[in-house]
């Protein structure tokens, strides 16, 4: 596992393939074998995390949820709605999200003290998702973009999975427009330099079914605020 020196008041933890795999064998709520040793090891209780939920039977990949602190143990421990992304303002809880080759990307206003994990992938970036994660903080917490500040996670290189219609680029490439277009300062959008096809810490979906990874699997994504005058959980 990886910690992320992105902001001081966020713990942002990323899972290896060391760390086994985060996906759960069904749809529904659970901890498997790979994730309950990787939520203790860095102190994410499960009833203190919630799960941001993808399901692809549907058309629209672009909803977003605010969660707090009656939210703790969501789609970890009990059932959770489905959401792309997951927006909150209370401290101590985490946010959590499974990933194959899709981007993880983290949105943090230090200003309003919102805190997003959202989900982006093939199907949400084609819906313009980086653009549209920003404008649920505008919508719902009166976050201004240019506050904004973005970690982008580990995704496979473009060459390994292009995004077809975005003109054949990465997501690094795809996502860093998206948020640029809503209003993020270009300084403010951190990647991750991690190519999930490249680096042997990281699972791979397509290049498992492409042949060239022995083990499928899924890392995962863990952030919270650390620290803040707002309500805590108990």
């Amino acid at each position: 596992m990886r910690r992320i020196e992105f902001s001081p008041r966020l713990s942002l933890w990323v899972s290896e393939a060391r760390d086994g795999t985060m996906k759960s064998a069904d749809q529904h709520p659970g901890v498997p074998a790979g994730r309950a040793p990787f939520l203790l090891a860095i102190g994410a209780a499960p009833d203190r995390t919630a799960r941001v939920h993808i399901s692809y039977n549907r058309n629209d990949y672009c909803r977003y949820q605010t969660v707090t602190a009656a939210d703790g143990g969501a789609g970890i421990t009990r059932p959770v709605a489905v959401a792309d992304g997951l927006a909150t303002r209370i401290p101590g809880l985490w946010l959590f999200l499974p990933l194959a080759d899709c981007m993880g990307t983290v949105l943090w206003d230090p200003v309003t003290e919102v805190l997003m994990l959202t989900h982006l992938g093939r199907h949400s970036v084609v819906q313009d998702g980086g653009r549209r994660s920003v404008e649920y903080l505008e919508h719902e917490f009166g976050v201004e973009a240019r506050n904004l500040h973005a970690w982008l996670g580990p995704s496979p290189s473009g060459d390994a999975y292009p995004i077809h219609d975005r003109g054949d680029r990465a997501f690094p490439d795809v996502v860093t427009e998206q948020l640029a277009t809503a209003g993020l300062d270009a300084g403010h959008i951190v990647p991750s330099g991690i190519e999930t096809d490249r680096d042997p810490d990281f699972f791979s979906h397509s290049e498992y079914l492409a042949g060239r990874q022995v083990t499928d699997g899924r890392h995962a994504m863990c952030v919270r605020i650390d620290e803040s005058a707002g309500p805590q959980l108990a």
